[in-house]
């Protein structure tokens, strides 16, 4: 009767122990510390927004150029306009594409990032062959530094 009585005692000590475990891990509250209870706040924000930092994309500012002309004749001539800005800011051509017979469009990206891009933008409009020019990827707060 002692050996039954004594089992029971265990097992009723043992099941008390599991649910008291089982509650533990299901509160809000721990016992004793974690190691982000240890840690600086300053260091989980820094390794926090360096991780969605770099998911992120970089996207570079580009100029959508629509032209009625030659291309080559714009962008190879010696006295072109287009020609002078190509250089001046480093802008590289990809990616051309028609839209007709007589309108034609490019995309223009730097080489190196520019300072005033709304402006690289308005200065390639005064082209006599551009028809239109479009900044992509541009802050929209971005400030004039002149």
């Amino acid at each position: 009767m002692k050996n039954i009585l004594l089992t029971n005692i265990l097992l009723s000590c043992l099941a008390l122990l599991l649910l008291v475990s089982c509650n533990d891990n299901m509160s809000t509250e721990t016992f004793g510390t974690n190691i982000l209870d240890t840690m600086p706040n300053e260091k989980i924000e820094q390794n926090t927004r360096a991780f969605t930092e770099a998911k992120e994309e970089v996207e570079v500012v580009s100029f959508t150029v629509i032209y009625n002309g030659d291309l080559t004749q714009m962008s190879t001539a010696e006295n072109s306009a287009f020609k002078a800005l190509l250089k001046t800011y480093n802008l590289e051509m990809q990616k051309p594409f028609e839209i007709d017979e007589e309108y034609k469009g490019i995309i223009l990206v730097p080489i190196i990032p520019l300072i005033a891009p709304i402006e690289v933008g308005k200065e390639i409009s005064l082209v006599d062959e551009v028809l239109m020019v479009e900044v992509d990827h541009v802050e929209k707060e971005a400030k004039n530094p002149s």
